[in-house]
């Protein structure tokens, strides 16, 4: 469970800074908000969905190719290892979000606290 241990403790990390830079310019009055700020609150939206649905599709394809291991391994006497596969497809599965909120993370700290 390394690999999901790991994509867990960057999503846990990096998650908090940010919807503290996010939320800091959303709870701004309407007249000191920017179209900048207008165009995150979107570009928001689109990215969780996106993560989403190559997460689903990622694990999707993982579990494919864990399956199709875990037949040929038993064709040929050898038990598959449960716990790596499940690893394997938690991993592939988080691998959109922690690779989005670690880049989203970087790029807001670049813009600062307003």
């Amino acid at each position: 469970m390394k690999k999901t241990k790991a994509a867990l403790n960057d999503i846990g990390l990096f998650a908090p800074l940010v919807i503290a830079q996010r939320m800091s310019r959303m709870m701004l009055p309407g007249a000191l908000r920017t179209a900048a700020d207008t165009a995150e609150d979107s570009r928001m939206v689109e990215e969780k969905t996106k993560a989403a649905a190559d997460g689903f599709a990622a694990a999707h394809s993982e579990m494919m190719t864990q399956t199709m291991n875990a037949w040929f391994g038993m064709a040929f006497g050898k038990m598959p290892d449960a716990m790596k596969a499940a690893d394997a497809i938690a991993s592939a599965a988080l691998k959109p979000a922690r690779v989005q909120v670690k880049s989203n993370a970087k790029r807001l700290a670049k813009r600062g606290l307003k």
